[in-house]
């Protein structure tokens, strides 16, 4: 949608998940796509998190990920 891409150029790309752990990754990425890119707080865990929140689950992942 037009709105995201207006996000994109303003904030720049968000980087989750394992492979944004990977060195360099968001300066390669950066540079390639002339955009900013960032990893976000806790990328291993985003994903998981955001996925929970769209099946009504988080209380539940928030436990288990509290004990981990």
């Amino acid at each position: 949608p037009p709105e995201l891409v207006s996000d994109i150029i303003d904030r720049g790309i968000a980087l989750c998940g394992g492979g944004a752990l990977l060195r360099g990754v968001d300066r390669l990425l950066a540079k390639s796509l002339g955009l900013p890119a960032y990893l976000v707080d806790d990328p291993q865990n985003c994903v998981a998190i955001g996925a929970a929140r769209g099946v009504g689950m988080y209380p539940v992942l928030r436990r288990s990920l509290l004990s981990v």
